[in-house]
């Protein structure tokens, strides 16, 4: 396995946000469901997605691929300036929100398109969350074989 794509972006990790609902009335009176995303979610991806236009291939990938996540979170500030060194050196996890299946969703859709053409095509995907400074996502894209 040969790393293909590595990129170091410096935008602080968001979760993915769960979709909003609302009832839309129709010309006929009836009621129907439709889902949207809020338009922070919408800024955040852009402003996500436009970064990762930098690093993406000529071509996206048409083959199984490995995705390796980290995402660096920012240190609390309620943190002492001793947690803060020790969150830093890894010593302190984040193991409070944002969920990590929520951070892994929300770059897993902004890669979509640009890196892959569809998800169906991530065959192994490790991801970690950390305390870091600056706050960023870090990436690694292989081909699998």
């Amino acid at each position: 396995m040969s790393d293909i794509i590595h990129a170091v972006i410096n935008i602080s990790p968001v979760a993915q946000k769960r979709a909003r609902s609302r009832a839309i009335k129709t010309k006929t009176g009836k009621y129907i469901a439709t889902t949207y995303k809020d338009s922070e979610q919408r800024r955040q991806e852009h402003n996500l997605r436009t970064v990762l236009y930098e690093y993406r291939p000529p071509i996206p990938l048409d083959c199984p691929i490995s995705i390796r996540i980290d995402a660096y979170l920012p240190c609390p500030s309620s943190f002492s300036h001793k947690k803060q060194i020790a969150a830093f050196e890894g010593s302190i996890l984040p193991a409070k929100k944002p969920d990590l299946d929520n951070l892994i969703k929300h770059m897993l859709d902004c890669m979509k398109g640009v890196f892959y053409n569809d998800d169906k095509q991530i065959v192994h995907i490790d991801a970690r969350k950390y305390y870091g400074f600056p706050p960023r996502w870090e990436f690694w894209i292989s081909e699998e074989k």
